[in-house]
């Protein structure tokens, strides 16, 4: 697998959360917005288990964008 294969989606996915957050509801106290927060970073992170878990394997074992598939 491709370093980029994994990276990609990885990083659309953290975009698309943070951007959930740039914004956060003004009316809400920093210990909401907080719990909120942690929330839904452990759901997001729930949801995308599989895929954080490819790049978390991605980086450890040493998956370099030049890698080669072995078809």
């Amino acid at each position: 697998m491709l370093f980029e294969e994994v990276r990609e989606p990885y990083r659309g996915l953290i975009e698309d959360f943070l951007n959930d957050w740039k914004h956060p509801d003004a009316r809400l106290s920093n210990a909401e917005v907080g719990a909120r927060f942690v929330s839904g970073l452990y759901d997001f992170v729930l949801a995308n288990r599989d895929l954080l878990f490819a790049l978390a394997a991605a980086n450890r074992f040493g998956i370099r964008r030049s890698a080669r598939r072995a078809y």
